[in-house]
């Protein structure tokens, strides 16, 4: 007689407990961050008389990163997103400098319930596209957001902790 499978243990972190590290930045704390993913395309083609297309991997892109925290004195984004739209001042040389000084790289660390890092997605050469300081509802209750819309080059995941 056949025994059952028996599964192993899988250690879950909420979502709640993360940080975010921007190079550069002395940053309060985010609410939410979301649009880590790679997307890879799928390419289908036919050899002649198959029945059933071959699939291949294509080119792989990556979703914009946004990062949502409370409205503050802190005008952090707002600096940044300067540095993207006037590039000519804060690039001395104008458009078409080869390393743009605006880019960052950033961590997303996961925490544990004890605040312990269990996991940090290193994310290279970011740059924000979209800010925005939040809506404002005289009707609401609720804390206003900034979003700051970030794309990127690449990401990459590195386990810190292991099982307990």
């Amino acid at each position: 007689m056949a025994s059952p499978l028996q599964g192993q243990h899988r250690q879950l972190f909420g979502r709640f407990k993360f940080l975010v590290d921007i190079e550069g930045f002395v940053s309060a704390a985010f609410q939410s961050a979301s649009g880590l993913k790679y997307n890879i395309a799928k390419i289908e083609y036919w050899e002649g008389g198959a029945l059933a297309a071959f699939k291949e991997p294509g080119r792989v892109t990556f979703d914009d990163l946004v990062l949502e925290r409370g409205v503050s004195y802190d005008t952090d984004f707002y600096e940044w997103v300067l540095e993207v739209v006037d590039i000519v001042s804060f690039a001395p040389g104008g458009g078409g400098v080869p390393t743009p000084f605006y880019k960052r790289n950033l961590t997303v660390k996961q925490l544990e319930r004890d605040n312990v890092m269990v996991l940090a997605y290193y994310v290279e050469n970011a740059f924000p596209t979209e800010w925005s300081p939040g809506d404002m509802d005289n009707t609401s209750d609720e804390v206003s957001m900034d979003m700051l819309t970030l794309a990127y080059h690449h990401f990459t995941r590195e386990e810190i902790g292991g099982a307990a």
